[in-house]
Parts: C-alpha cells; sequence; structure tokens
C-alpha cells in the first residue's frame, strides 16, 4: 500500500470512530454531563486530524498522483535549463561519453577550474519530448552482472558490499546474494541490518533521466547508466520506504526526511545530471533554489572541478560496453525497487 493509500484508510478509520462514538453513546450523553464534555473534546479533537490529514492526502496527490508517480514528470515544459558550462551547452541531450574525447581531454591543463552547479542557462524553447513512453523494463532493464569480473554478484549486490558499514553475510547456499550487513540510510538516517530493507536508489531516477535527455541515449548507455557504479553517490543503499516515497521524483516532490543531509543530496542530484548532461525542468530548478536557501547550504558543496568531470565522463567511455546487449537486458526479478 503507499502514502496516499495509508492516509486515505486512516481518514476512514477516524470517521468510522467518529460515528461508533454517537452510535454507542448517544443515548446516555443527555445523562451523563462528563461524558458529554469529553465527547465533544474527542470529536473537536478527530475532527482537526481529519481537516489536517485531508490537506496532507490533497498536497501528497497534487505533487505525486495516485499512481506514484511525480506529476512534474508528466507535464510538457516550453523552457528548460542547462547548466551553464559551454561544453555542455552546445552538446545538448548528446552522448555524455563524448565529452572525454581528445578535445575535451585538451582542456586538462585548467585542472583548477571549477564550474558552479547553480548556474543554468535558460533556454525559452519546449523540452524535447521522448519518442516513446518511458517503460523502466525495455529501456533500462534491471541489474546485471559484469562478466569482466567473472564474478556473480549483481550491481544491487556490489553497492551493498560498497555501502556497508560491516562485513557483509551472503545468504546461506546463495554466495551472490548479500543477506545482511549494517547500513545507514542517508535519507531517513536509520540503520538497518537486513538487505531485505534496502533498495538501491538511482539518485537521479530512470524515469525522470529518460525525460530529461536520458531517451536519446542508445540501450547499451541506458543500461550503463542504471548499474553506473563510477560514482557512488549515483546509487544510494536506502531503505526501501523511502525509495518507494521517492519513487521518480525531482526535488520538487521529495526532499530526504534527514535535514542533515538535504544539501548533500541536491548536490549530489546535480552533479549526476552535469556528468550525464541532462536539462533541468522548472519545477525542480525552484525547489532545489528554495531548498538551498532554507537549509543554508554551503555554496562549496555545490562546485565540481573539470578535472572530476572529465574523469566521470571518462569512465562512461571505458564502461561503455559494460552492458553488452543491444537493447535492455530483462530477468525474471522484481524491478519494482528501481525507478
Amino acid at each position: 500500500m503507499n502514502s496516499c493509500s495509508q492516509m486515505t484508510t486512516s481518514l476512514l478509520q477516524i470517521a468510522f470512530k467518529v460515528d461508533l462514538i454517537f452510535l454507542i453513546h448517544g443515548g446516555v450523553v443527555g445523562f451523563n454531563p462528563f461524558l458529554k464534555v469529553l465527547l465533544r473534546f474527542l470529536l473537536s479533537l478527530e475532527l482537526s486530524v481529519l481537516f489536517i490529514s485531508s490537506i496532507s492526502v490533497a498536497q501528497f496527490s497534487s505533487q505525486r498522483g495516485f499512481n506514484g508517480s511525480a506529476s512534474e514528470n508528466g507535464k510538457v515544459y516550453n523552457n528548460y535549463y542547462f547548466f551553464s558550462e559551454k561544453g555542455l551547452l552546445t552538446n545538448q541531450f548528446q552522448n555524455p561519453a563524448a565529452f572525454a574525447s581528445e578535445a575535451f581531454r585538451s582542456t586538462l591543463p585548467r585542472m583548477a577550474e571549477k564550474y558552479n552547479l547553480l548556474v543554468w542557462q535558460q533556454f525559452n524553447q519546449q523540452l524535447p519530448v521522448p519518442n516513446e513512453a518511458y517503460d523502466r523494463k525495455k529501456h533500462f532493464g534491471t541489474w546485471i552482472v559484469d562478466s569482466r569480473t567473472g564474478g556473480c554478484i549483481n550491481t544491487r549486490g556490489l553497492v551493498l558490499i560498497r555501502d556497508s558499514k560491516t562485513q557483509v553475510g551472503m545468504l546461506p547456499g546463495n554466495t551472490c546474494t548479500v543477506a545482511t550487513g549494517q547500513w545507514t540510510d542517508p535519507y531517513s538516517n536509520k540503520v538497518i541490518n537486513s538487505s531485505v530493507d534496502i533498495q538501491i536508489d538511482h539518485m537521479v531516477p530512470l524515469k525522470h533521466a529518460y525525460i530529461a535527455g536520458g531517451w536519446k541515449w542508445d540501450a547499451k548507455l541506458k543500461c550503463l547508466y542504471a548499474n553506473y557504479m563510477g560514482y557512488k553517490g549515483h546509487l544510494v543503499s536506502s531503505s526501501g520506504v523511502e525509495n518507494q516515497l521517492k519513487s521518480d521524483s525531482t526535488p520538487y516532490s521529495y526532499l530526504p526526511p534527514n535535514s542533515g543531509y538535504v544539501c548533500t543530496y541536491l548536490a549530489e542530484w546535480l552533479k549526476i545530471k552535469m556528468i550525464w548532461n541532462l536539462a533541468l525542468i522548472p519545477p525542480e530548478v525552484q525547489a532545489i533554489t528554495a531548498a538551498y536557501k532554507k537549509y543554508k547550504c554551503s555554496s562549496t558543496m555545490f562546485e565540481v572541478s573539470l578535472v572530476e568531470l572529465n574523469q566521470q565522463r571518462k569512465w562512461i567511455k571505458d564502461n561503455y560496453n559494460l552492458c553488452d546487449y543491444n537493447s535492455a537486458p530483462t530477468y525474471p526479478i522484481n524491478t519494482t525497487s528501481v525507478h
């Protein structure tokens, strides 16, 4: 059950309780002054909760939609943004690996140069629309096993091993599947010890990446994005609850409840968008700007050096054939935990 359904159920339960009070006590209220005052208090309290909860449901539904998808991803925008860096602006929506060309590497003498992730250029034209609707399995496949390593642990397992603060335990009788460890979900700041409660979140969700320009990538690049381990912040070991709440949201519809992580979350979001040369949509830009001010983020967190950017682009180019497929790979496993 999603959060919207849970809240709706809670509202129905409250309404039922109110009706039940009247049914049970209606005949005795007039004879018991104390009970009469008590019931008035309870009724007032529950109606207040009902009112506040109804507002929360309305706000949640208006941003996320009843299907769990972020509303900002289903709109057509007449303007959009790109990072204000000349090399990016002249190559919109193209393969990010192309930036690791000799021409791009020739700029490395400017190693000390940094780019501000909060400086964008607005384009007053419609954001290009994908030529077909997003399909998680068709476009991005699912977790793969890197055939170059000769192992059997897929991307999810590798991220779990990477992020665990203790040595992981494997599933009995299955040395390819991580079962236990110690993970701290950065979104909620909760400690989790069972991999069953962990979902691997794409910091910039697959659906949003697709809409923001990834739809033009070929199958190999889409699959690489889904399984990218060249940058730690790209894939996050998060609680299943938070991953489902986030779904395909931009910062407009979701920010982590752990306020101490919000600034890092925003910086990582923007860095990944810059690495992969993805556009920003208006509500996303507005939300990031507002959160940056609200949480008093440090400006230094929103800087990326040219050399770091180049290293990421080179990693993309060097690992382009990680997914050796002509179409996104699919396996008979549950893929609902990845967006």
